[in-house]
Parts: C-alpha cells; sequence; structure tokens
C-alpha cells in the first residue's frame, strides 16, 4: 500500500456511481503541476479540496483504485467499509452452485448435464466475484491501517 501525500488544488467532474454491492465515485483533480483526469475513490466520501491529505492506493501513482485517505490535520479517516458486503451474502449461493455442479462427477444426480455444466458455470463464476471482492475487502483494510499508523 502506498501513501501520498498531497492536498488537491481542484477537483472537477465528480461523479458518484452505485451498483448492487459496489459504491464508487470517479473525480478529476489537480495538484501543482499533476492533472488526473480520472481518478476513483470507494464509496461516496466527500473530497476534500485544499487541505492536506495522505491518500493511500495499491500502487504508486495508482489513482484509478484510492482506497482511502486521511486529512492530516484533524487526523480523520475516510474509508468505506461497505464494500465488502457481497463476501458475505454469497459464501453460501457459492457453495451450494458449485455443490450441485460436482453432483454430476459424483453420478449422485438425474439433473442433465446441460443443468450441472450450467451449475458448475454459475458457481465458479460467482467464486470469481467473490475472489475479487475479498481482494478489495482486503486493500481498504490494508489501507486503513496504513493511514491509522501514520
Amino acid at each position: 500500500m502506498y501513501v501520498h501525500l498531497l492536498r488537491f488544488d481542484r477537483v472537477f467532474s465528480v461523479v458518484r456511481h452505485y451498483t448492487t454491492w459496489v459504491k464508487w465515485t470517479q473525480f478529476g483533480f489537480e495538484v501543482g503541476d499533476l492533472k488526473v483526469g480520472q481518478a476513483s475513490v470507494y464509496g461516496h466520501p466527500p473530497i476534500p479540496v485544499g487541505v492536506e491529505l495522505n491518500v493511500a492506493t495499491p500502487e504508486k501513482g495508482d489513482w484509478q483504485n484510492i482506497c482511502g485517505w486521511k486529512i492530516v490535520a484533524t487526523n480523520e479517516v475516510s474509508v468505506d467499509h461497505e464494500q465488502s458486503g457481497l463476501a458475505a451474502t454469497s459464501v453460501l449461493f457459492t457453495a451450494f452452485l458449485l455443490f450441485l455442479g460436482f453432483m454430476y462427477f459424483a453420478n449422485f444426480s438425474s439433473l442433465t448435464t446441460g443443468l450441472h455444466v450450467f451449475f458448475l458455470f454459475c458457481g465458479t463464476s460467482t467464486a470469481a466475484v467473490l475472489a475479487l471482492d475479498m481482494r478489495r475487502s482486503l486493500r481498504i483494510r490494508s489501507a486503513e491501517k496504513a493511514l491509522r499508523s501514520l
């Protein structure tokens, strides 16, 4: 996790996005001579302008995946904890779909081959989404830990 010390001189084009499980904010900003046309942060935090911030990103200069920030003057940390909702709700669903799909290979079911393939596809797809959500949750926790330790 990289932490950048900066001050947003100007923020523009703020767009807040919602999906079923994830919300994020896209915006552009200027910091001195650096102009970033599109940055993304998890959640819908207020974007402070003219305030010194510690900004956490997974990679140095990766403005597409801002995990959160800390206002230096007040030590207020802004990290969105709601981003792990998918992990909690889909673990059982994933296990159920994979179980039904693997029943075909054990010949314990009279379901058709096409239905087994469908269950396997749905189960592995849901597992992939779950893995991405867990990765996002770990990034958020890592960002919060890094920001609080400053």
